[in-house]
């Protein structure tokens, strides 16, 4: 794999949702070979992001079957 640089490592976790603190510890894994413990915190990160979507998908749905009731009901 080609080594990416340390800008493009800090966008692409800020770009995900992390915060400041979080990317310093991120990239002192990187640095450090950490892969254990950098493998958890992604992954962790990665279903916290992904609960959210079901959270928001949930919502949209509960919208849907309001708005089809109201048509239905001709409102």
């Amino acid at each position: 794999m080609k080594e990416k640089s340390k800008e493009f490592m800090e966008q692409c976790l800020n770009d995900s949702g992390f915060k400041s603190d979080e990317i310093k510890s991120i990239l002192g894994f990187i640095q450090n070979n950490e892969k254990e413990k950098l493998k958890k915190i992604l992954i962790k990160h990665r279903c916290c992001l992904l609960d959210k979507i079901h959270i928001e998908q949930k919502m949209i749905d509960c919208l849907d079957y309001f708005i089809r009731d109201m048509i239905k009901e001709g409102l």
